[in-house]
């Protein structure tokens, strides 16, 4: 039977959850009575659910009707990657030129839950929680011209910032952004949200093509 208390909102993100974590794949036709009955809900709710994640750019209309996983070919990937880079860059700049305590606070929070789960020998958290990494870094920007900008692609990115096949790697990465704008070394953080871009960029390549 239905679970009325489930509500959009929380059905959004469980279907959400499901793209990004490659449960639904690229291309997957969203049948509304299918996931209704996974989720336990009325369709309503996953109609509406699916309609806001058309609008993330997580989902899209098929020809024939209905709704799929919205699949991003590499050209969209590598842009919305350019994209990212140069709105992050940006950020960082102006955090490491703040060094404001409560922001470096954030986000060593962040890397150190990553890094114990990469200790922990949990890969599927240590993948979850360096994707959630931009989030953070992202919540630092509130208010500005630079998280509106940044939150219209952040959903399209969320999927490509779980791909990258060596979770120590990019945890490394994210430290040392954190510790750039921890020292106000604004050079340095511009310099490696550039290189962890083509990091980003490669990992995605590579899950494509892994020849």
């Amino acid at each position: 039977m239905p679970r009325p208390s489930l509500t959009t909102p929380t059905v959004r993100d469980a279907i959400r959850d499901r793209i990004l974590s490659g449960e639904y794949a690229p291309g997957s036709r969203l049948i509304e009575q299918r996931i209704a009955a996974q989720l336990e809900v009325s369709r309503v709710p996953v109609r509406d659910a699916l309609r806001d994640l058309l609008a993330e750019g997580l989902t899209r209309e098929r020809p024939a009707g209905g709704m799929e996983v919205r699949h991003y070919s590499e050209a969209e990937i590598d842009e919305l990657i350019v994209l990212n880079e140069v709105l992050e860059t940006v950020l960082v700049v102006r955090l490491a030129e703040e060094a404001d305590e409560l922001v470096v606070v954030a986000l060593h929070a962040a890397t150190s839950e990553a890094g114990a789960a990469i200790a922990g020998g949990d890969t599927t958290r240590a993948i979850t929680l360096n994707a959630r990494f931009h989030d953070v870094l992202l919540e630092q920007a509130q208010g500005s011209i630079t998280h509106e900008l940044l939150s219209t692609i952040r959903p399209r990115l969320a999927w490509v910032h779980r791909q990258h096949g060596d979770a120590a790697v990019l945890h490394a990465e994210h430290v040392a952004i954190a510790d750039a704008i921890a020292a106000g070394d604004t050079t340095a953080a511009a310099a490696l949200i550039h290189s962890h871009a083509a990091s980003s960029r490669q990992a995605v390549h590579d899950l494509k093509d892994p020849t």
